[in-house]
């Protein structure tokens, strides 16, 4: 009669076995240390995997090893994973990453609004879940003879970690906590355990550190303790990363791993985990369409056989990304190893801004040249302290004072922020300016402003008498950071108190409307200088008063320039800079006190 062993006995007798083989997979001396939850320890990111599971200065979201890193996550992901291990035990995951992207913060009443050129403005959040279950195939239970009792016994095992992770500049941190249950032929142990890591950015380089599984126990044994420090280095197609990994009171091991980016939606992996035991090569791949991602991962674990993990992700919810960004994003997003990428300058598109960055091509010594250009973080970083910065150049080399910081003017740093400056400058005609710009991580700005521009000419003239009774004509002010309703209410002051005065013939505003339609003048391709005197001849003036009207902050500046029509040169100047708008009107009677030299 054959005798029936009891099953706790057989269970337990079992469970030592799959404990021996799964902890092989990971090293031999975790088990001298007595150490559960080896599922704890083994890598579930199918990009980690195929990376040799280097990957803790990696950003690889919450299958990855290191909760830092899905502070850097930019869109809202949704993955699902499925793992083939050894012993007929397969598993699979689901995960999922919401970002929250900072916003400028606010300013105390009384300050200038605008976001600081300090780290409170590139803050960035994410939380994230990713419960996987892993389960062994059923097998049967035999007595001491061989023969079959009819039950079969089972291995189960879940892993639920809720993640949440913060950055400031170049810097995130991340917290897991992790909920791990294991059922060993109807026996059931669950704990809960914490993961903490950092990872530091500079430029393409990166550094991680993470503590994983702190805290818990399964069946009266402490769950499998990590400790990783790593390095990475992130290129347009290059990547690599190294991790050097303790576990418990364990030898350490080394993780080496590289990516390849061949052509634009293809990455290949590879790496190899340098263990006493158990170790061996690593490979995979992935493929990424528009969000859409595919990955493979082959892991060698020498004589025990080989593991196998593929996966697929889908990133939606796009943010406004210039094209240049876009196409870096092709090339790594999909790798989910976002390094900090490069702010862009641009011109603002504001009237008289569209492809330049000042004011006016022409002035004089009192002109007060306005230099604007749009800042752009698709990260929402904001630049660094002092910056942007225009640099005026003369000669080839910069003015005194050059480089000027540049104050905030409207907008955020995820759609454009626009800065601005005013400088009054010397005499000449061999002035050119550029801008520059960093974020808070050192990384130079990229773009057309970074590029120099030859302007402004600047003549020695501030002031010329017109003489009484000069038939003269007052075009529309240009608005700049005002509307053009603002602009040519300004240039009605100005046409007012010339009449005023007695010592000017100036044109009706609506006559000088009749006949240029009349005469179907069109503005567009010439320059402010060029449509004046054209507009000049067209009218039979003998001066043609131009000028514009422009905002910066709480201060307003009205530039007027008059152009002889006869030579086309500017042959004078004047401005003025009011405090409000309730002093525009005596500001351009002062102008005209001027021009009239009164």
């Amino acid at each position: 009669m054959a005798i029936r062993p009891l099953p706790h006995f057989l269970a337990f007798s079992l469970s030592c076995l799959l404990t021996f083989s799964l902890s092989c997979l990971l090293t031999i001396p975790s088990l001298h240390a007595q150490e559960s939850g080896v599922f704890l320890t083994l890598p579930l990111s199918p990009r980690a995997g195929g990376m040799g599971d280097a990957s803790v200065a990696l950003a690889d979201g919450p299958l990855g090893h290191n909760p830092a890193g899905l502070a850097y996550i930019k869109r809202p992901v949704a993955s699902l994973v499925h793992h083939k291990y050894l012993q007929d035990i397969s598993g699979n995951s689901f995960a999922f990453v919401y970002p929250f992207p900072a916003k400028p913060s606010k300013r105390p009443a009384g300050r200038q609004p605008g976001p600081p050129n300090d780290r409170r403005a590139s803050g960035n959040w994410a939380i994230g879940i990713a419960p996987t279950l892993f389960k062994m195939k059923e097998e049967a239970i035999y007595d001491s003879l061989g023969v079959a009792t009819g039950e079969k016994f089972g291995y189960k095992a879940k892993i639920i970690p809720v993640v949440m992770a913060w950055r400031r500049g170049n810097l995130a941190m991340g917290l897991a906590a992790k909920l791990y249950s294991e059922d060993i032929g109807g026996q059931a142990s669950a704990t809960t355990a914490y993961d903490v890591g950092a990872i530091y950015r500079l430029g393409s380089l990166s550094f991680g550190a993470a503590m994983q599984n702190l805290g818990g126990k399964i069946f009266d044994y402490d769950v499998a303790k990590l400790q990783r420090i790593g390095a990475a280095y992130t290129g347009v197609r290059y990547s690599a990363a190294a991790d050097l990994i303790k576990e418990g009171e364990g030898k350490s091991s080394l993780s080496l791993g590289g990516a390849y980016n061949p052509a634009g939606s293809l990455k290949l992996r590879g790496g190899w985990q340098l263990k006493d035991e158990f170790g061996g090569v690593t490979f995979g791949l992935g493929f990424e369409l528009r969000g859409f991602n595919f990955d493979y991962a082959f892991l060698s674990y020498g004589d025990l056989g080989s593991t196998h993990k593929a996966g697929v992700s889908l990133a939606f919810g796009a943010g406004k990304v210039s094209e240049r960004e876009s196409e870096k994003v092709s090339e790594q997003e999909s790798e989910k190893v976002i390094i900090n990428s490069a702010p862009e300058l641009a011109w603002t598109g504001e009237e008289n801004y569209v492809d330049v960055g000042i004011s006016t091509g022409a002035g004089n010594l009192a002109t007060p040249f306005m230099y604007r250009v749009k800042y752009t973080d698709a990260e929402n970083d904001a630049p660094a302290g002092g910056y942007p910065k225009v640099h005026i150049t003369k000669g080839g080399s910069d003015v005194p004072g050059s480089p000027f910081a540049m104050e905030y003017v409207s907008g955020d740093n995820a759609t454009g922020v626009i800065y601005a400056h005013v400088q009054r400058l010397g005499s000449g005609n061999d002035y050119a300016y550029y801008f520059e710009a960093k974020d808070l991580s050192g990384t130079a700005a990229t773009g057309a402003p970074t590029m120099p521009v030859n302007a402004p000419v600047v003549v020695y003239t501030t002031a010329t008498t017109i003489i009484g009774g000069t038939n003269v004509a007052v075009a529309d002010f240009i608005g700049k950071n005002v509307s053009q309703a603002d602009a040519s209410i300004v240039a009605d002051f100005l046409r007012t108190e010339l009449v005023s005065t007695g010592l000017f013939n100036v044109m009706d505003r609506n006559n000088m409307d009749t006949v240029l339609a009349e005469q179907k003048f069109q503005s567009s391709g010439c320059t402010e200088q060029q449509c004046a005197v054209e507009i000049g001849k067209l009218l039979n003036v003998k001066q043609m008063l131009v000028g514009s009207l422009s905002k910066l902050l709480d201060s307003y500046y009205i530039t007027v320039n008059v152009v002889d029509v006869e030579t086309g040169k500017i042959v004078a100047s004047y401005d003025s800079d009011p405090v409000s708008s309730k002093e525009l009107k005596d500001a351009c009677k002062k102008i005209v006190k001027k021009l009239s030299n009164k």
